[in-house]
C-alpha cells in the first residue's frame, strides 16, 4: 500500500511542476482522473502482478474511466483561460500563490483522490474471488452506464459550447432531465465500482470513496458553483423546475 499512495504523491509533485510551467490551476483537474488510475496501475505493479479476471475487469473499467476523463478535460481547456472556479477560490488567499495553490489545491486533491480510491485499491488487493457473481456483474452495469451516461452528456457538452459560445446548455439532450446530467454519471460510475469493490473483499468502511465522491459533487466542487443567477429568465425557470442531478424523465416527456 505505501508503494501505491508513494507513487499517488510523486504523481501529484510532478503535476505541480506542470502549473508551475503554465500557471493554470484548473491543471489539478487533469491529475485527478489519472490519478485513480495511477492508483490502479500501483495496485498491479507494486502488489499483485497478477490479477484474477474479475479484477481485471475492475482495472480496466477505472483506466478506461480514467483515460476519457483526462482527454476529454485536456480537450476542453485547451487554450482557455483558467477555470473561473480556481479564480474564485484563489482571490480570497494571501500570500504568495504558489505556495498557496500547493497546500490548498494540489496537497488537498492529492488527499481527496487517495481517499477516493480506497475502494479501488482494496478491491484490485484481494482474493480476486467474488462473493456474488451477480452482486458484481451488477456493480458492472452499474459502472458502465454510469460511464455511458457522463460521456453523452459531456460530449453534449463540449459540442454546444463549441458552437454557441458564451450561452448556456439547458432543456436539451440529458440536460432536459436534470441540470447536471455529467454529475448523475460521475456519481453512479463510483457507487458501481463500491459494488465491485466490496464483491471482492474491500472492506465495508471503504464506501467512504463513492460517498466522499457523491458529498463533493453535490456540496462542494460540483452543483454550487453552477447555481448562480441568470439574466435569462427561462434559465432561471429551468434552474427552479429542474433536479439538480438525479434525472426527472417524466418531466423531460412533458
Amino acid at each position: 500500500m505505501l508503494s501505491v499512495y508513494v507513487g499517488l504523491f510523486l504523481f501529484f509533485q510532478v503535476g505541480f511542476f506542470v502549473y508551475l510551467f503554465n500557471k493554470k490551476l484548473h491543471t489539478v483537474d487533469l491529475l485527478w482522473g489519472l490519478a485513480h488510475g495511477v492508483v490502479a496501475a500501483g495496485c498491479y505493479y507494486f502488489d499483485k502482478n497478477e490479477l484474477s479476471s474479475l479484477e481485471l475487469i475492475l482495472l480496466v473499467i477505472i483506466l478506461v474511466w480514467s483515460g476519457r476523463l483526462y482527454f476529454y478535460l485536456l480537450l476542453r481547456n485547451w487554450g482557455r483561460p483558467d477555470d473561473r472556479r480556481y479564480l474564485e477560490l484563489a482571490s480570497g488567499w494571501r500570500g504568495n500563490i504558489q505556495i498557496n495553490a500547493y497546500f490548498r489545491i494540489f496537497i488537498i486533491q492529492m488527499i481527496l483522490s487517495g481517499i477516493t480510491s480506497l475502494s479501488i485499491y482494496f478491491g484490485l488487493n484481494s482474493t480476486g474471488i467474488a462473493f456474488s457473481n451477480f452482486l458484481f456483474f451488477s456493480g458492472i452495469a452499474l459502472s458502465l452506464f454510469g460511464l455511458v451516461y457522463e460521456s453523452i452528456a459531456d460530449f453534449h457538452l463540449y459540442s454546444f459550447k463549441k458552437n454557441n459560445p458564451g450561452k448556456r446548455l439547458y432543456n436539451e439532450g440529458l440536460f432536459k432531465y436534470s441540470r447536471h446530467p455529467n454529475y448523475f454519471g460521475e456519481i453512479v460510475f463510483w457507487w458501481g465500482v463500491y459494488i465491485m469493490a466490496l464483491c471482492l473483499g474491500a472492506p465495508w468502511w471503504s464506501i467512504v470513496s463513492p460517498a466522499l465522491i457523491n458529498w463533493l459533487i453535490v456540496n462542494f466542487s460540483g452543483v454550487p458553483f453552477h447555481k448562480k443567477k441568470s439574466e435569462d429568465q427561462q434559465f432561471n425557470n429551468y434552474v427552479e423546475s429542474t433536479n439538480a442531478i438525479i434525472p426527472n424523465f417524466f418531466k423531460g416527456n412533458k
